[in-house]
């Protein structure tokens, strides 16, 4: 079976990644090829070095489910392992051990311990290999550079709703409820405290979020707080969610949690009662 290929990290599998992918498709369907993304289940930050390696959008798991969505198949290497191969050597590895013949670059991108860095070099490297190689533009949204970059810069400035417009979905959180202080019960407004299952995973900015919460098949809207809870005397920073409508207990569940919009900063209120007061006007926000 003959491929036609993108390589990438896919962090967050946005629309950026998106509009290459969509471009592959299009590609193979001319050439008569499958598509295939191959991607890396380590950051190469990690190894290279070079910088250091950013929070992850996505964890490999979500990156593989994503990418399997838009491609015919998904090939995830260890990068450890290729991380000495040149771009000449790897595109060798790609076209005779996984039958890629067509490789389809976005304009930015660059790979192999060479360190190429113009077209014409990818290029020659490409002939050496028999493979054949395409180029794509830039693309953009609005006018804004879709990157994991961005991305990342817009969450941790809290502008949810941006990042999941870059997404194209909204931006998620996974983990384990695990037992706190139960403070947020005592106040009347209990919360699910989550144990992120990633620590790669990358946290936004601290502060409350109205969200999506997802167990199995269910599907309420909640409240997140990220933070320290600096009213009731929290030092460690944590992840609290609760959920609108839900009595129950979720103890060693695992919940998704989907970002839709940031609603205000974590803040130390004078006392109990004005948290509280503050929590009902943020649940009057959530029912809208």
């Amino acid at each position: 079976m003959a491929f036609a290929a993108a390589i990438g990290f896919y962090d967050g599998v946005h629309e950026g990644h998106r509009f290459v992918l969509s471009s592959l498709r299009q590609v193979a369907a001319e050439e008569g090829m499958q598509t295939l993304a191959v991607t890396f289940r380590q950051h190469p930050a990690t190894l290279t070095g070079r910088r250091e390696a950013p929070p992850l959008l996505t964890t490999p798991e979500e990156r593989l489910q994503l990418l399997r969505c838009e491609t015919d198949c998904v090939l995830m290497l260890d990068f450890a392992q290729i991380s000495h191969l040149t771009a000449a050597e790897f595109m060798q590895l790609l076209r005779s051990k996984y039958g890629v013949e067509l490789l389809l670059m976005g304009y930015d991108h660059r790979f192999g311990s060479d360190l190429l860095r113009l077209p014409a070099d990818y290029a020659a490297a490409a002939g050496k290999a028999s493979m054949r190689l395409r180029w794509l533009p830039e693309h953009r949204q609005a006018e804004t550079h879709v990157s994991s970059t961005e991305i990342r810069r817009l969450l941790l400035k809290g502008d949810a709703e941006t990042a999941a417009r870059l997404l194209s979905r909204p931006y998620m959180l996974a983990g384990t409820v695990v037992h706190g202080r139960e403070i947020g019960r005592r106040m009347g407004f209990p919360t699910a405290n989550l144990q992120i299952e990633d620590a790669d995973k990358l946290i936004p900015a601290d502060g409350v979020y109205i969200c999506r919460v997802e167990q199995g098949e269910d599907r309420w809207k909640g409240l997140l707080n990220i933070g320290s809870n600096p009213t009731v005397g929290g030092t460690e920073r944590t992840l609290e969610v609760h959920i609108d409508g839900f009595s129950g207990m979720l103890y060693g569940k695992r919940l998704r949690i989907a970002l839709l919009r940031y609603l205000r900063q974590e803040q130390r209120f004078p006392t109990t009662d004005a948290l509280r007061r503050q929590i009902a006007a943020d649940l009057k926000a959530l029912r809208g």
